[in-house]
């Protein structure tokens, strides 16, 4: 008689706790957003860099005010163009911002791939 109750007391409170265990964990994973696919483009815009150290980002700024993100490129090759006007070969696609608390913002234009195709003089 008392085995029964041990049993029933151990099953009440084990199941369910443990189900309140791994529940979370299966949400944990979500759903997944689909990569988005990249387009490749030609931009002309003003080169500049942005951000503080360490955390500074190569931008184009074109003349209808978009900033693409420059992802993937070698910043010495790019460096003396700053503040140039130049053209920019490369494949674009929007990543999605999320702040820490999970809020959304606007997606970022960001360009992989570049090539450099054209500076303007001064």
């Amino acid at each position: 008689m008392v085995m029964d109750s041990c049993k029933s007391a151990f099953l009440y409170i084990t199941v369910p706790a443990f189900i309140l265990v791994l529940l979370p964990g299966l949400f944990a994973f979500g759903t997944r957003e689909k990569p988005r696919e990249s387009i490749p483009v030609t931009v002309t815009g003003v080169l500049r860099l942005t951000g503080n150290e360490p955390f500074t980002r190569l931008v184009l700024s074109s003349r209808d005010g978009k900033d693409y993100v420059l992802e993937g490129v070698d910043r010495t090759a790019f460096l003396p163009h700053m503040g140039r006007e130049i053209v920019l070969s490369g494949f674009l696609r929007t990543v999605q911002v999320k702040t820490a608390d999970g809020r959304l913002l606007a997606d970022e234009l960001v360009l992989d791939r570049v090539r450099l195709d054209k500076t303007f003089q001064r």
